[in-house]
């Protein structure tokens, strides 16, 4: 079945920009684990809510990492067992349940390897494994009379390849969407006016994530931590994140980013690093604030 990490941590929506060829390692310096295990996350608007929980945490997923098939097109991404770190985010809302894990290299971000489980109407299992040329994608439904079985054992499966557009193969890592809370978490963001490009790969597209902290900004927090419920004023780091796409003629409109459509912006505890606020488009909702609620510092 579906398993989880060991640590845990929480996000709801959220998450630009390729000149030449940038690296995630070249203009991040990771300096230390998350200071957080646990984050949840809520937005409320017209009468719908919105959740999420996401967990960082040491790679228990290992034992799960799909081979790289015979015949595709490069090689499978790989990084030491020490040096996998894996994050887990459960959203809900709008009708739809989602569990995602995704692994990384704890050293420069790049994803190794994407499972994400779907419940509601359109029930799948998916299974994406980053190469160094494209991703491979096992895609998972229940026949008749399986649903109430393992995911992994699901009969409906289709495969396929899906190649970078050409030049992204130049850079050493391509990431996932998800990564941005793990470098946000972890890397040395600096002050005001810095900032640090991620290349991303979202449905079958190299997205440029450009991340920019716009400056500090006040934020009122109310989420419950170690027991107690904390309400005040926090000085917060405003982050942009700024999205473009690499090649090919698409509908900007098509692309979101954990349900979300377009830029969106983060407001950061600078002490413990963890999105206070996140803020940014949902379709049928228009702009909509993240907030969290719920916070479990790393022991």
């Amino acid at each position: 079945m579906f398993r989880s990490s060991t640590w845990m941590a929480t996000v709801l929506l959220a998450l630009p920009w390729l000149v030449g060829a940038p690296q995630v390692h070249a203009a991040v310096a990771f300096e230390s684990p998350p200071l957080w295990n646990k984050a949840v996350f809520r937005a409320s608007k017209f009468g719908f809510s919105l959740d999420a929980i996401l967990s960082i945490g040491a790679a228990g997923a290992v034992q799960r990492l799909i081979a790289w098939p015979d015949g595709y097109e490069g090689e499978a991404v790989q990084a030491a067992d020490q040096d996998l770190i894996e994050l887990i985010v459960r959203r809900n809302g709008l009708g739809r349940d989602t569990h995602t894990a995704l692994v990384l290299d704890r050293g420069n971000a790049a994803a190794i390897q994407r499972v994400r489980l779907e419940s509601g109407r359109h029930r799948h299992f998916k299974t994406t494994r980053f190469g160094t040329e494209g991703i491979s994608v096992v895609r998972r439904k229940p026949l008749r009379g399986e649903e109430r079985l393992a995911p992994e054992t699901w009969g409906d499966v289709k495969e396929k390849f899906k190649p970078y557009p050409a030049g992204s193969t130049e850079v050493e890592v391509i990431t996932d969407p998800l990564a941005l809370f793990y470098v946000l978490a972890s890397a040395d963001l600096g002050g005001p006016s810095n900032g640090f490009r991620l290349l991303v790969f979202i449905d079958g597209y190299v997205m440029n994530f450009k991340v920019k902290v716009a400056g500090y900004e006040e934020v009122q927090a109310d989420y419950y931590t170690g027991g107690e419920r904390r309400v005040e004023r926090v000085r917060a780091l405003r982050v942009k994140i700024d999205m473009t796409h690499n090649g090919g003629a698409i509908d900007d409109e098509e692309i979101r980013v954990l349900g979300m459509k377009g830029d969106f912006e983060v407001f950061l505890d600078s002490d413990r690093r963890v999105p206070l606020l996140i803020r940014g488009r949902v379709p049928y909702l228009g702009r909509v604030d993240v907030r969290l609620r719920e916070l479990i510092p790393r022991v």
